[in-house]
């Protein structure tokens, strides 16, 4: 199940359909049997994503003068003169619809929605640790559960926070914060936490609770007694 999350976040073989949701209408204009209507849904998920980035690229062509808009369309592989003129006067004269997640507006414009997925992904996907998530010698860690290897907390960071995220002082748990323990340790060993170095000879020692977990996590020490 590892990789399908890996793929599922990161949006590797997505495709317009896999994406969207069918329903037969009435047919019309001398058809027998019912018609296909396609749609994206909008209530979540990548199809959301993909109907939220194609409403934008509309709204943004549909700011521009005609020689524009068209220019525009035609940048995509596929779509010509004819196409580009079809896809803008479907979108014109459909956007409630559009809105509400038709695709199937017309055929040129359902090729344009096509058109959008690799966009969808480049700009949405979830730049995650591949070989770490697909591990199943590796957990995947709940958020503020403690990583067993170092008693840190296993904190989200937000995109804008990313170049800022100090890990090695923002995920001290706080519990760990404001007490002492002691520790032995059989050899000498050196590391910073919050901000603090810290070098300490073999023997006992008490220390802040936060840097005497992590040392024990590490295997680097053993619990003394208090």
């Amino acid at each position: 199940a590892r990789r399908e999350i890996v793929d599922y976040v990161r949006g590797i073989g997505l495709d317009l359909d896999g994406l969207i949701a069918t329903e037969a209408v009435d047919g019309t204009a001398g058809r027998t049997s019912p018609a296909q209507k396609r749609t994206l849904r909008t209530e979540g998920g990548w199809s959301a994503r993909a109907h939220r980035h194609l409403l934008g690229f509309v709204e943004d062509v549909l700011e521009l003068d005609d020689e524009a808009a068209l220019a525009r369309l035609r940048e995509f592989d596929g779509i010509g003169e004819g196409k580009a003129e079809a896809a803008l006067r479907a979108a014109r004269t459909n956007h409630e619809s559009i809105e509400a997640g038709n695709i199937d507006v017309h055929p040129a414009f359902y090729g344009l929605a096509r058109r959008l997925v690799p966009e969808v992904v480049a700009a949405d996907n979830a730049p995650i640790d591949e070989p770490v998530t697909t591990d199943t010698n590796r957990l995947i860690r709940l958020p503020d559960s403690l990583h067993g290897g170092s008693g840190l907390r296993v904190a989200p960071v937000d995109r804008d926070h990313v170049e800022a995220f100090d890990p090695l002082t923002e995920t001290i748990p706080e519990t760990f914060r404001g007490e002492e323990i002691s520790i032995e340790l059989d050899e000498g060993t050196a590391g910073e936490l919050d901000g603090d170095s810290f070098t300490l000879p073999a023997g006992t020692h008490a220390v802040r609770e936060y840097v005497g977990v992590f040392l024990m996590a590490r295997g680097h020490a053993e619990k003394g007694e208090e």
